[in-house]
């Protein structure tokens, strides 16, 4: 592990890795601690955390946009403002520079992405597709459950059992995963529930509810499985893993125009 000079900007997100972390998914935290590691601590680690000014921080996020990861900018910003802000509440700085300009005013202006989906009369064959897909049963369950929860791919393929009570019938998102002010609460219907159990019997009681095939028990499946497995059934451009959601969302819609 890197030994940062005391009051250097590595310093300080050090302990504020170690306090933010603590209460995230393991899986969540290592994708910012791969993110910190890679973009932000090479340009500002050794530097002492009260040297750094906005301009600066601009630049980098403007140079990781250059990359074509303009959602990853976004996320730079957001992790530099959050170690001020814990700098200031512990006496290492007294402001945060990165509030001195919105990601706007260096960034692209980022718009939402419509993720390719099928219509809603197309959904008996695509369920039937997924029951006849001649992918891994723990891919198929992925799918089977996506569009029956309505959930992110990495809110659903990342998930701890932790997190899931089939008891109770209830599944509760921490709020640090959904990246929102409070935690998402799922109701579990009796053949989610049957599913669920069935894919905990499969996995062997494995911490994440969709292991990793080679890291068993330290990563969870890939987040493109569910779409590579959509391609293989012939949907490459029609329908994604994020587009669960849309349909999803459609057919509530379409209910709540034509109810009384």
């Amino acid at each position: 592990a890197v030994v940062w000079p005391a009051g250097s900007f590595g310093a300080v997100q050090t302990e504020w890795f170690a306090k933010w972390s603590s209460k995230r998914a393991p899986s969540y935290a290592d994708q910012m601690r791969s993110r910190i590691d890679s973009d932000i601590l090479p340009k500002f680690g050794h530097r002492h955390i009260t040297d750094i000014e906005a301009p600066e921080i601009a630049q980098l996020a403007v140079a990781i946009e250059s990359r074509g990861a303009e959602e990853l900018a976004r996320k730079a910003l957001w992790a530099t403002s959050q170690i001020f802000r814990f700098a200031i509440a512990h006496g290492y700085a007294q402001r945060n520079p990165v509030a001195d300009f919105k990601p706007g005013d260096v960034l692209k202006e980022h718009t939402a992405t419509n993720h390719p989906r099928i219509s809603s009369r197309d959904l008996p064959k695509l369920l039937l597709d997924m029951e006849n897909d001649t992918g891994t049963e723990i891919t198929k369950a992925a799918m089977w459950l996506m569009a029956r929860t309505f959930l992110r791919t990495t809110e659903l393929l990342q998930a701890p059992w932790i997190e899931i009570d089939l008891e109770q019938g209830w599944w509760e998102i921490p709020k640090e995963r959904m990246k929102m002010p409070s935690p998402h609460i799922v109701p579990l219907s009796r053949q989610v529930i049957g599913k669920l159990r069935a894919l905990r019997e499969l996995t062997g009681g494995d911490d994440y509810v969709f292991p990793s095939a080679r890291n068993r028990g330290k990563k969870t499946m890939s987040l493109g499985g569910v779409s590579v497995a959509l391609k293989r059934m012939g949907y490459r451009g029609i329908m994604t893993g994020h587009g669960y959601r849309g349909v999803a969302s459609t057919i509530l819609h379409e209910g709540a125009r034509v109810s009384p």
